[in-house]
């Protein structure tokens, strides 16, 4: 298998959690390649670089990273923060992480969805821009997400027709 390297890739992370003594296993939703994982190293290490890399693997803040490798867990060579992290609160904060959960359980790594990058980007902020308290713009914000996302999967909903018609 030939080694690839993808350099600078717009991307958001989805999750992350421990890999070995000081690395971790970073799941990240991008502009091109769709899910990927990566292994970020000496993430949770002390030191100067490590600090940075950790402020960098922030929640809905727009990155870009390059990375390489042969099999399906590639590694980090390098991140950036293009955009920082919106500020959220209470159900802003809870949905934006529902968003990263579903993306992170649907789709399998190296699975790519024409739009899916640009739409969970314009949710982010669509979420940021609500105020802390209204819940019903929030609600709303999640279910057009959820639609757009059953489209994408091949499951449209025809809400012009029910059981009876």
């Amino acid at each position: 298998m030939t080694p690839v390297s993808i350099e600078l890739e717009r991307c958001f992370l989805l999750h992350q959690r421990p890999y070995r003594e000081t690395s971790v296993i970073a799941e990240l939703l991008t502009e091109n390649e769709g899910r990927i994982s990566l292994v970020c190293k000496g993430v949770r290490s002390a030191g100067k670089k490590a600090s940075f890399l950790r402020s960098t693997l922030q929640p809905f803040a727009l990155l870009s990273a390059s990375w390489t490798g042969r099999t399906d867990l590639k590694s980090l060579r390098q991140a950036e923060v293009i955009m920082p992290a919106p500020r959220m609160h209470q159900s802003q904060l809870y949905a934006g992480l529902y968003l990263n959960e579903l993306l992170f359980r649907l789709f399998h790594s190296g699975e790519s969805h024409i739009d899916l990058f640009s739409r969970y980007q314009a949710s982010i902020s669509e979420l940021a821009s609500f105020d802390s308290d209204d819940t019903i713009s929030v609600e709303v914000c999640l279910r057009r997400f959820e639609a757009r996302l059953l489209a994408t999967l091949g499951f449209e909903l025809d809400l012009m027709r029910d059981a009876v018609t």
